[in-house]
């Protein structure tokens, strides 16, 4: 009979890794998020229009950016 605990271990702390990278980069783009808004909230009505389509398309490629 094959023992399965090593390969149950293994593919555990591969999914809480996966889990962490994946909240780190959430709060890393919620971070940039935020840092973006706040650059940008003075300027929003005057630069980028009343569309808050627009405005959130140009935030979330600035956060993007500011990630990478």
């Amino acid at each position: 009979m094959i023992n399965l605990v090593p390969y149950q271990i293994f593919f555990h702390n591969v999914q809480k890794s996966l889990f962490y990278n994946h909240f780190v980069m959430m709060k890393s783009l919620h971070c940039a998020y935020l840092e973006t808004k706040l650059v940008l909230q003075p300027y929003s009505l005057f630069s980028i229009g009343n569309n808050p389509i627009e405005q959130l398309e140009l935030m979330l490629f600035l956060c993007f950016l500011s990630i990478r």
